[in-house]
């Protein structure tokens, strides 16, 4: 088993760790009486594979910069020309980083989401 289940019990004076789900789950109501909330957490046994993978994380979350740099200093698409469909390059180059902002979004989002 890669994961074990533990039961933390948590109040205003302080908390109680049970690793015996069922007693805990019996005790939950006296516990709740004295100022306990039952709470049911996941802990790593140590193994490295449950570790958090920030590292990961953060390197995919440097794309979601990429949409800001790109519209951060309108100085640089700041012209009318190239149109198109009669827009002018300052507004379809906006609305373009609308469409693309999305796309790397989803790529962050779905990059992420086991991690």
């Amino acid at each position: 088993m890669d994961k074990e289940w533990g039961v933390v019990l948590v109040g205003a004076k302080g908390c109680l760790k049970l690793t015996d789900v069922c007693e805990c789950l019996i005790r939950a109501n006296l516990f709740s009486r004295l100022g306990y909330n039952l709470l049911i957490v996941n802990e790593p046994n140590g193994n490295s594979a449950n570790a958090p993978k920030s590292k990961v994380r953060n390197a995919w979350n440097w794309l979601l910069v990429v949409p800001a740099l790109a519209l951060a200093f309108p100085a640089i698409y700041s012209r009318p020309t190239p149109e198109l469909f009669g827009f002018p390059f300052f507004y379809w180059y906006q609305i373009a980083w609308i469409l693309i902002s999305a796309l790397i979004t989803a790529v962050v989002y779905f990059a992420t989401e086991n991690t």
